[in-house]
């Protein structure tokens, strides 16, 4: 049977609590050595006051495994969840038909990945902190491409190609 919860954190649906047990009281118990047992995540779903609805494993109250985060502005995130956030590896889709595959660190896109823009162009390589940042390659909707370094979401040194195929050398100022 699934039931529903409010609380302060959000709305918590799911199948029947355990026998005997609160809302708040489906934390792993303590043995009697009390030495804490080990959890195994629990399929749950949470809508949170904002809007936004997590469907995946829990553990102490928060996402924690692979799960799927339905944004309410109609983003989705699959992927690893740690305490919470985003961390590992996801996909996420954004509004407006971006996309993005690879690591994510503390809910931010950092790490190795692929970002696909709804105009067909794309970017692999080095992320930080949501921005282009390291080693990677960039094709454009137009056909031009960019292989080489990017500080804060700009190509700084590497080697264009452009749509109509002349080839540039960028060097760092």
């Amino acid at each position: 049977m699934s039931v529903r919860y409010a609380s302060p954190l959000g709305v918590y649906e799911g199948l029947d609590k355990p026998r005997g047990a609160s809302l708040f009281d489906l934390r792993p118990k303590r043995s009697k050595s009390s030495v804490r047992k080990i959890s195994s995540p629990v399929q749950r779903r949470l809508r949170y006051s904002n809007g936004d609805t997590y469907t995946g494993p829990m553990r102490d109250g928060v996402a924690d495994g692979c799960g799927v985060l339905l944004h309410n502005d109609g983003s989705l995130y699959k992927g690893d969840f740690v305490k919470g956030y985003k961390e590992g590896t996801g996909c996420f889709i954004f509004k407006n038909g971006d996309k993005y595959v690879g690591s994510f660190s503390k809910d931010s896109i950092t790490g190795s990945g692929t970002f696909l823009f709804a105009d067909g162009g794309r970017y692999t390589g080095e992320f930080e902190d949501g921005l282009f940042h390291g080693e990677g390659s960039r094709i454009y909707g137009d056909g031009g491409y960019f292989h080489g370094t990017f500080e804060r979401g700009h190509p700084v040194t590497g080697t264009w190609i452009m749509c109509d195929g002349q080839i540039m050398c960028q060097r760092e100022t």
